[in-house]
């Protein structure tokens, strides 16, 4: 669909791919709910369900693209998004379930600079993180993910948002010391409140101490 809408009243399965630029679709029967497999490439586009449940997603950067519902990622694909002076957006209003790998891909017009800083995703709720992230081409800086709150940053050098990474005693040094604190405060989170702090040992801003960190 270019720039118009559908509406599917019953379950959509997807065993290809379905593509949306400047479109609304509304699944009212949900989204693949047994995670069959399939792509779903959005840019600056609506995607509506109670359930929507994706093995691949590319998300365009010709503007921001939502999700009204709550989007399951089945860890059998890649989220692929497009990094430059215009980016992709992903908007979840609910629950966002992370899995899988991301790809980035840098613009031919983009030069990443210490500091820079991109929210990629922003969701109601946030669980899972991707387990592997790739860049082409491979940029000249350091660049990670931060999963802050709800939220998930790209970073480039020493940019981003504050209150993550590992450095739990603020000596500027990642070491021993700071294992100690993570070894001493794993698990707080895991029942809140109270959420876990950076301090405590939370370095991925989840408000968990656990194995990610």
């Amino acid at each position: 669909s270019r720039g118009g809408e559908m509406i599917f009243d019953e379950p959509v399965i997807n065993n290809g791919q379905i593509f949306g630029r400047d479109a609304i679709f509304r699944f009212m029967g949900g989204l693949d709910p047994a995670g069959t497999g399939g792509t779903l490439f959005i840019d600056n586009t609506v995607v509506e369900g109670p359930l929507l449940t994706v093995s691949s997603l590319a998300v365009g950067a010709g503007g921001s693209s939502t999700i009204l519902g709550d989007l399951t990622l089945t860890g059998t694909g890649a989220v692929d998004m497009e990094i430059g002076s215009d980016y992709s957006r992903l908007f979840v209003s609910g629950a966002a379930a992370l899995a899988g790998n991301i790809n980035f891909t840098l613009a031919d017009d983009y030069n990443p600079q210490d500091g820079d800083s991109f929210e990629i995703i922003d969701a109601g709720t946030l669980s899972g993180v991707f387990a592997a992230a790739t860049m082409t081409p491979n940029p000249a800086l350091p660049w990670s993910l931060a999963y802050v709150g709800s939220s998930v940053f790209l970073n480039f050098g020493a940019g981003g948002p504050p209150g993550i990474g590992a450095d739990f005693n603020g000596d500027g040094i990642v070491d021993g010391a700071d294992l100690a604190v993570w070894r001493a405060n794993f698990g707080v989170g895991i029942i809140p409140p109270p959420v876990a702090t950076q301090a405590q040992g939370d370095a991925n801003g989840d408000g968990i101490v656990d194995g990610s960190d």
